[in-house]
């Protein structure tokens, strides 16, 4: 299943999945930035798309590469599998070296890691189960640190167990593209902005409802709306406000914007949620900020 499907109907009572692959400078839930971002670690498939998981079918897996791009020899570091405020729940890697070849020692959440040689890779295998876990949204990170260069894996799921159209979900609203991916931003270049599409892909017409750009734990550091081009604002501002209603089919769209001026070195996690007749599409946005190259 594509990434465009996964997002298609994003309800806040569904099961779907999705892991992606950022550097790391500083923690998505906030602290202190680091003074380098990350320059030596790559990973392969930049996001990887668990789709739709069905959870009779049990828990499902993926691979992802990590790679020493650097010209150096990386020490053994340490991965750590973290969710929004405690354990990951639903996610983990699988530790066994024949599927997660960074492991040294460690368990599911966390552990050591073996060195990479320059160019070197090895991999992790990202899993999610949600046969024991009640409908809800969850947010899982990896972090994976070697020699001081830390790569972070978030993984996202929704999680449901009704039929659409039923008081569990409906699978409203859609969105394209499926995330807002701003990579690598040079401040000196300011503001970036890109539009979304949100689509009412049920049968019948949605009522209008709210909007709102969170952080990971207050306010989204450096992402808001431009609600002057943003055709889904009835009224409201940059961060909250009210949204038009949706006819069958209809569109409507969103600026999302990034400002890193005011930003330190590091990768920053925004989530615009969008709520219409009971169906809300949590929209996420990734930035990295790079002083180091202006």
């Amino acid at each position: 299943m594509g990434l465009a499907r996964r997002f298609r109907a994003r309800g806040v009572k569904r099961i779907a999945a999705v892991v992606a692959v950022v550097g790391l400078g500083v923690p998505l839930f906030g602290g202190v930035a680091s003074a380098l971002p990350n320059f030596a670690l790559a990973a392969s498939p930049q996001v990887v798309d668990f789709g739709r998981v069905r959870p009779i079918l049990g828990t499902v897996s993926q691979t992802v590469t990590v790679t020493n791009a650097s010209a150096a020899a990386l020490p053994g570091g340490r991965y750590v599998f973290l969710g929004d405020v405690n354990l990951p729940a639903g996610f983990r890697v699988n530790p066994d070296p024949g599927f997660s070849t960074c492991i040294d020692t460690g368990d599911g959440l966390a552990g050591t890691t073996r060195g990479l040689l320059s160019h070197g890779s090895c991999t992790f295998q990202v899993q999610f189960d949600p046969v024991q876990l009640p409908e809800d949204t969850y947010l899982g990170r990896l972090n994976v640190t070697m020699g001081g260069n830390t790569l972070r894996v978030l993984a996202v799921a929704d999680i449901a167990r009704g039929i659409p159209g039923l008081p569990n979900p409906n699978f409203a609203l859609a969105a394209n593209p499926p995330y807002a991916d701003f990579g690598r931003v040079r401040p000196i270049l300011g503001i970036r902005s890109l539009t979304v599409t949100i689509e009412n892909a049920s049968a019948e017409a949605l009522p209008g409802g709210r909007y709102v750009f969170l952080g990971d734990v207050n306010l989204p550091a450096g992402f808001n709306v431009d609600p002057n081009m943003s055709t889904c604002i009835d009224t409201g501002n940059s961060l909250s406000g009210t949204t038009r209603p949706l006819s069958s089919a209809g569109t409507c769209t969103f600026t999302v914007r990034f400002d890193p001026a005011q930003l330190p070195s590091g990768d920053y996690l925004g989530r615009l949620n969008i709520t219409m007749g009971g169906n809300t599409l949590r929209y996420l946005a990734f930035a990295e900020v790079n002083r180091l190259i202006g």
